[in-house]
């Protein structure tokens, strides 16, 4: 990103506007999660979002819900919405500490459990093209500066509203999210077809190579 024009080196070109900084803050509003352990975990209705899942288990943007452990105990939860973020707030490194996904799917009776942070975007942000920021250099900088502790590392809501990022319109961020999720469901292509491969591969050996 340039400072002096504020845009950045590589752009869509039917795009020439500005992008304009703003703060995590100014584009959404944090919703209420609940602290949850593992010990909750058995049949029921409602679903729960671990920050343990979002650390090892999840996708960065989730579109199902059968990964979802659910939870045994029934209260009158605040559910979170479709193109809601999550944001792991505790971590033992900085390398997973404000870990965000993105609820990409419309089911009720989901809540953001133990050590998350639940974020539901406004109108003026896309949310994968949110999501996407929380992965570059600039966000891990920030959590870096921004994380407390010293075994377990944590991040408040306070100070994850400081995060400032810039933003274009929000057609161009809905053409900038479309191409990273395009990218993304290549990726997830190409590794399909290796495992494919791997287990053709360990197929033959078994095949071509004798017992001893």
């Amino acid at each position: 990103m340039s400072e002096q024009i504020n845009t950045p080196k590589l752009r869509f070109p039917e795009f020439n506007y500005i992008w304009t900084i703003t703060s995590l803050g100014n584009l959404g509003i944090f919703k209420k999660s609940y602290s949850l352990s593992r010990a909750y975990e058995d049949e029921g209705t409602y679903h729960h979002i671990h920050y343990g899942d979002i650390h090892s288990k999840f996708p960065s943007i989730l579109n199902v819900t059968n990964l979802i452990p659910s939870i045994s105990e029934y209260k009158d939860y605040e559910e979170v919405n479709k193109g809601d973020l999550i944001f792991e707030d505790a971590s033992e490194d900085y390398k997973d500490l404000g870990k965000s996904i993105l609820i990409n799917f419309d089911q009720a009776k989901i809540i953001s459990g133990l050590h998350t942070h639940l974020f539901r975007p406004n109108s003026s942000i896309d949310p994968k093209f949110l999501l996407y920021n929380t992965k570059t250099n600039n966000y891990l900088k920030f959590i870096r500066k921004q994380g407390t502790g010293i075994s377990v590392l944590g991040i408040s809501k306070t100070n994850l509203s400081k995060y400032k990022l810039y933003i274009p319109s929000i057609t161009e961020q809905n053409k900038i999210s479309n191409f990273f999720s395009k990218l993304d469901r290549q990726i997830e292509l190409e590794e399909k077809k290796l495992e494919l491969l791997e287990q053709q591969k360990k197929g033959y050996m078994q095949k071509i190579f004798f017992k001893s």
